[in-house]
């Protein structure tokens, strides 16, 4: 008979960045010989390899797809050889999926390297597996609700004897196969329930759960779980059972496996007056989940639950009676606890020394994070909107004043934390959803989170999140002062950079960045805000939405790189000027184009619409600028006069004059405190702006600022230009004295 091995991969079940899944030491079936510890060490390397490009995929799969075979395939091949040598190569591989995985993504089963393959999927009705499964051609199903009850019988009764094997060819044991009625998950809180007992104290336990006088109208499971939990519970003073209720409760309720210790500090406020107060609940907890040893679990120091049934039964008030968790209301006590918690985040929690050095540079900062964000902390910095996301809309109003509080400073340690923590992308949607849920009660407040979402969200996207010391620095220099809640940050760091430009008195600041996948020669945003229009050096012009970054529309027509986009007022059209020679007009709804406007006998370089919509004016290398009739496209009047290329043209507000001209201002006598920055092999900036003294990062700027270079400012007249002022501004070792408490 053919050997069979059975590698055994578990998926853990809550991670937001992935974690590669545990493979497990499997039984050897069928004869099949072990190969040793050091061989399964290998199996794990190569499953952890493939995880990890598999999940990269994921981020960017037109890369990885023509590779994925090969990994699965080698990965496959790899078991079997190594846990029955070449001759023998059936290998079963079972992947342990959780209940409450967030991707939602299909597996890939119809590899074409792959076939000969069968795969065996188990789960609930998962709406979106059983679609996709459906979908092949070549497929069987088989449903438990169909199965036959003897047949589901025999299976039990074959369990429990080898688990129950005191109880084999008993009475009690046919009752007991009798009272699970084909529920596997109740023989197996039996033999859970049992653990622990001595033989005659299990015999004893079993008589009483087979005559337990539960009511009949109550389901089988349900009077199991009763059972448990009347059984754990039993003894308990009235003055403990809420605290041991809480404990529970919290065990099921939290974003993510808690540990003891996370559950005791979220329940159990530290006293000052009794230093092991955290022990001593975390000791409670303990012996409380160990009451529970038939629904609850621990592995790796967190607590589980060992079936779903279990909490959608303690989530029932009508199923679970006076041991139900009320939700909303307990996410309410959790929330406040995670706020509680976080009252602990501070500035610069990390010790970290010089504001010089990226985080991925810092050998010490992941020790340092480690000792400085202790779980409670970490866990509620990350999780308190998934906790106030479930309490009730009445009881929002509840969390106007912490929120509030907590906007005044410690959201700016807040995201600090999770910058460390590699959370920052959850900091906006975070902030979004608190207040969201807040404004029917204080629109003042909701407008405030509204701009802290922003504040978060420019961090996030920025380069200046590679360097903690930055949100401070950079962002919150940068940022404009006379917005609530920022301008009050700035009272408390008094040492950053003052930074003063014309879109900053505007209320502009980037929140967003777009992945237009070719170089960007030019953008254009709509007048209403909503919509951004680009030129790219793949020769097209896309459409972009302003608030999502998704692209609507790409227009084709240019040969040659677009260098110059525009929007007319009403939105309607957008012209396009190219290294081609051309100026295009484009219906902006259809993206039809309209108009080829030739004429230059250079690329061309800048283009723009009058303010009532009649006329384009553009500007080339060929040193001319020409007016343009919008509707037929004739060219009005040819501007000749300029020496060499002109880069920049505008029409004034009311249209009677154009701005054409570029003035260049000696700055060799100016300050040269910094050095910006460019990508390199481009004339690109970065953003950073580095010491003359050495190549470190300063502070981080956006990279269309205009600022002076080293030797000159370039810059159209009716723009501003933007200055920095470093006076008392310390940078290395000394940057954490920018802030005054």
């Amino acid at each position: 008979m053919m050997s069979c091995a059975v590698v055994v991969a578990v998926v853990p079940d809550y991670h937001i960045r992935p974690h590669p899944p545990r493979i497990l030491e499997p039984p050897v079936l069928g004869g099949a010989r072990n190969r040793g510890s050091s061989q399964l060490q290998e199996l794990v390397l190569a499953w952890d390899r493939m995880w990890w490009f598999l999940w990269a995929g994921e981020l960017r799969p037109s890369v990885h797809e023509q590779r994925k075979s090969s990994f699965f395939l080698n990965f496959f091949r790899f078991a079997s050889w190594f846990w029955f040598g070449p001759a023998q190569r059936t290998t079963v591989l079972v992947l342990v999926l959780g209940e409450r995985l967030k991707n939602r993504t299909e597996p890939n089963f119809g590899i074409p390297s792959l076939q000969g393959l069968k795969f065996f999927v188990t789960s609930r009705k998962d709406p979106h597996l059983v679609a996709h499964l459906k979908s092949f051609e070549d497929k069987q199903f088989y449903r438990l609700e169909q199965m036959p009850i003897e047949e589901a019988k025999a299976d039990i009764m074959t369990y429990l004897n080898a688990s129950l094997s005191y109880l084999k060819d008993m009475r009690a044991m046919e009752k007991l196969v009798t009272q699970a009625a084909g529920l596997f998950i109740y023989a197996m809180t039996v033999v859970k329930y049992l653990e622990g007992r001595t033989i005659p104290g299990r015999k004893e336990a079993i008589c009483r759960l087979l005559d337990s006088g539960i009511p009949k109208e109550m389901p089988l499971l349900d009077g199991l779980y009763f059972r448990v939990l009347e059984g754990a519970f039993a003894g308990v003073r009235d003055d403990d059972v809420k605290r041991w209720l809480d404990i529970l409760h919290t065990s099921l309720c939290s974003a993510e496996p808690p540990s003891l210790p996370l559950v005791a500090e979220l329940l159990f406020p530290p006293d000052e007056h009794e230093p092991d107060s955290t022990v001593i609940h975390t000791e409670t907890a303990g012996h409380v989940i160990a009451g529970l040893h038939a629904v609850l679990y621990t592995e790796n120091d967190k607590v589980f639950s060992y079936h779903k049934s279990f909490t959608d039964f303690i989530f029932d008030k009508n199923r679970a009676k006076h041991f139900a968790c009320e939700q909303a209301k307990h996410h309410r006590l959790l929330t406040k606890a995670c706020f509680r918690v976080m009252d602990r985040l501070k500035f610069n929690i990390a010790n970290i020394e010089s504001s010089y050095i990226l985080d991925h540079d810092n050998p010490a900062l992941l020790k340092a994070v480690e000792q400085n964000i202790p779980p409670a902390l970490s866990y509620s910095c990350r999780n308190w909107g998934y906790h106030l996301s479930a309490v009730t809309a009445s009881d929002s109003e509840d969390f106007c004043g912490i929120l509030s509080k907590f906007l005044q400073l410690r959201i700016l340690f807040w995201i600090e934390a999770m910058n460390l923590l590699g959370y920052r992308g959850l900091c906006s949607p975070m902030l979004r959803a608190a207040g969201e849920r807040v404004r029917k009660h204080s629109s003042r407040l909701a407008d405030n989170l509204a701009e802290a979402t922003n504040f978060a969200m420019y961090f996030s996207s920025s380069p200046a999140s590679l360097s903690t010391p930055h949100p401070y620095l950079s962002v919150l220099a940068m940022w404009p002062r006379d917005l609530e809640p920022c301008g009050d940050w700035r009272l408390h760091f008094p040492g950053i950079p003052c930074f003063t430009s014309a879109s900053q008195q505007s209320g502009s600041t980037q929140l967003i960045t777009v992945d237009v996948e070719s170089s960007v020669m030019a953008v254009a945003v709509s007048t209403n805000g909503n919509h951004i229009v680009s030129g790219s050096w793949d020769n097209s012009v896309r459409v972009w939405d302003a608030s999502t970054g998704e692209q609507l529309k790409e227009l084709n027509g240019h040969t040659a790189r677009v260098t110059s986009v525009a929007f007319s007022t009403d939105r309607n059209h957008i012209v396009s000027g190219s290294g081609d020679k051309s100026v295009r007009v484009w219906d902006a709804s259809t993206g039809e184009q309209l108009k080829e406007l030739n004429g230059h006998t250079a690329r061309v370089t800048s283009v723009a619409f009058s303010t009532d919509r009649n006329h384009i004016v553009s500007g080339s290398g060929d040193k001319s600028v020409r007016v343009w009739d919008t509707l037929t496209g004739e060219q009005l009047k040819d501007l000749n006069g300029h020496s060499d290329w002109v880069t920049s043209v505008a029409f004034s507000t009311d249209g009677n004059h154009i701005v054409k001209s570029v003035r260049v201002w000696d700055a060799s006598t100016g300050s040269d405190d910094y050095i910006r920055e460019k990508v390199r092999g481009s004339n690109r900036y970065t953003g950073w702006l580095l010491s003359p003294s050495h190549p470190l990062p300063l502070i981080f700027v956006p990279p269309d600022a205009l600022l002076p270079d080293s030797s000159n400012i370039l810059t159209i007249p009716r723009s501003a230009s933007s200055f920095i002022d470093l006076t008392n501004v310390t940078f290395g070792v000394g940057w954490a004295n920018c802030y005054r408490p």
